[in-house]
């Protein structure tokens, strides 16, 4: 058996080797050390003195005139050729917030440069990883509203079930859109994300219900659950989708930091679109319609 000597005189300092990379033992705090200079890195950008807001358009170090697309915070009008200041012709809001430059160490320079740096073969691979863990997480959300009785199981299968289950199916899409945008090339594959996510849901749940929850189920639930349901939570992912890529495409187009990665109207209506269905095939099974 081999002797190990753990003297001071066997450290690597002390045997010529000072470069820290060269010390095998060092290799997890340096994975940690980078992944933590990776998420400063990313909080600098977000919080840039290039991207404060100009209280005092005409001592700018550079044109006062909006020259591309910057949308209004209040209204979303499109601010594009109007001075740095001037109220929105649409709302008239007071709009001091401006277009980050590019080659500045601000956000709009931390996205060109990461999104220069991401493949479009990664951009895909990122989008089938998300539909699929989206679809399995989700599935998760399904399982709050068990042991829930009286009216309080009508609220949970018409209200909080289908809270739950579409914010569950979209929240990895809104993350990246939030962190790492980049990721995303276009809005057609956010769009494929959330399809995905809807049908891997869809389909989970299917098997659950016909081979675990319904034993020997009738005919007709089968055709029901592979075609009206996979319909119902596919379409409702796509309508929150459409609403993140929206909130995307402004992210990229403009360069700037969104404070929130969905456009709620569009989870709003997903969610009230999904409510619906549970409330009306609830009241109907227990009516004896089907």
């Amino acid at each position: 058996m081999a002797r190990q000597d753990h003297g001071i005189e066997h450290e690597p300092a002390l045997n010529g080797v000072f470069d820290r990379s060269q010390d095998a033992s060092e290799d997890k705090a340096n994975r940690i050390l980078a992944k933590g200079a990776k998420r400063d890195a990313l909080s600098a950008y977000e919080h840039s003195i290039h991207d404060e807001l100009a209280y005092l358009p005409d001592d700018l170090d550079r044109p006062a005139l909006i020259d591309r697309d910057f949308s209004c915070n209040a209204c979303g009008y499109n601010l594009r050729g109007l001075v740095l200041g001037q109220p929105c012709p649409e709302c008239n809001h007071v709009q001091y917030e401006r277009p980050s430059a590019a080659d500045r160490e601000g956000y709009a320079h931390w996205l060109a440069s990461r999104m220069k740096a991401t493949s479009v073969t990664k951009s895909w691979v990122i989008v089938f990883v998300v539909a699929f863990l989206s679809g399995l997480w989700s599935v998760f959300g399904a399982f709050w509203n068990a042991g829930v009785g009286g009216w309080s199981s009508f609220f949970a299968i018409a209200v909080w079930g289908p809270a739950v289950e579409e914010v569950m199916k979209i929240a990895l899409i809104a993350v990246i859109i939030e962190r790492t945008p980049y990721l995303f090339v276009s809005r057609a594959q956010i769009l494929i994300g959330a399809i995905g996510a809807g049908l891997m849901f869809a389909i989970i749940e299917n098997f659950l219900y016909l081979f675990v929850y319904v034993p020997n189920p009738p005919e007709w639930l089968v055709v029901w659950r592979w075609t009206v349901c996979v319909a119902l939570h596919v379409g409702c992912t796509l309508v929150a989708g459409m609403g993140a890529a929206k909130v995307w495409h402004k992210q990229i187009t403009q360069m700037r930091c969104v404070p929130v990665p969905v456009d709620m109207r569009y989870l709003f209506a997903a969610i009230l679109i999904h409510g619906v269905y549970n409330g009306t095939a609830t009241v109907m099974e227990v009516s004896g319609a089907f």
